[in-house]
């Protein structure tokens, strides 16, 4: 038998029955119930009027079991982790010196983020622990297949660098004769440098002088007779670790 009481503090619902439920109903149709393990079950819950933590609440990706903001979804649909007032539609911050996500598929995992000190982006083998390129603050890439430095120079009068990256200058060693000085070195003495000038000349490299970790010394020779001459215009690529 189902019974209802109340009292000063207390109104007490209680069902006897077969299935022991308490049912809620408007106009004969069941808008919500309770059943004897005490699940209540609803067709329409109104969030808004919703405040504190529902313990033992789940969902299907998301759970409120953290003990602080996790996730923020503001009303612009940005989202942030880590960010509570996101200005971009995905907005992620870390303490400590790496900010990164995680990409994986069923044979690799990779990393990819932020190195907080150095302010460099990078993306990480997680397979071979090894980072896999490198975008430097200063926009340089860092990887075995980006060019570690370029440039293009005038090499007749007075020498100068018409355009360039990661070359801090051009040494006039003589007619012909031209030293490429890095900003950045690389990693070790085994990089390789390839060119040619404007005039059918040729670079080749200077056998008196073995390049190195922070520079390339070459010679532009004419074409066709091999003499050493003051290329108007030089192209030199860099590449190594």
């Amino acid at each position: 038998m189902s019974t209802i009481k109340s009292s000063d503090e207390h109104l007490t619902l209680n069902a006897d029955g077969s299935s022991k439920d308490i049912k809620f109903q408007a106009n004969g149709v069941e808008k919500a119930s309770i059943s004897s393990a005490g699940a209540f079950t609803s067709t329409t819950i109104d969030a808004t009027k919703l405040t504190g933590t529902i313990p033992n609440f789940t969902s299907t990706g998301i759970d409120d079991n953290a003990t602080s903001t996790a996730i923020t979804i503001a009303s612009d649909e940005k989202v942030g982790i880590g960010v509570t007032n996101p200005t971009q539609l995905l907005q992620i911050k870390q303490t400590g010196r790496y900010t990164d996500i995680g990409l994986e598929t069923t044979n690799h995992k990779y990393v990819v983020g932020v190195d907080n000190d150095t302010s460099e982006w990078y993306v990480y083998d997680n397979d071979n622990a090894a980072f896999r390129m490198k975008i430097t603050s200063d926009g340089r890439g860092l990887s075995e297949f980006t060019a570690k430095a370029w440039v293009n120079f005038r090499g007749s009068s007075t020498v100068a660098i018409n355009d360039s990256h990661n070359v801090s200058s051009i040494s006039d060693n003589g007619t012909g004769n031209y030293t490429l000085n890095l900003s950045n070195n690389l990693g070790n003495d085994h990089g390789v440098m390839s060119g040619y000038s404007i005039m059918d000349g040729l670079v080749y490299g200077d056998s008196s002088n073995v390049s190195s970790a922070g520079s390339f010394r070459m010679r532009t020779v004419v074409g066709y007779s091999n003499s050493m001459m003051d290329a108007d215009e030089v192209h030199c690529i860099v590449f190594g670790d």
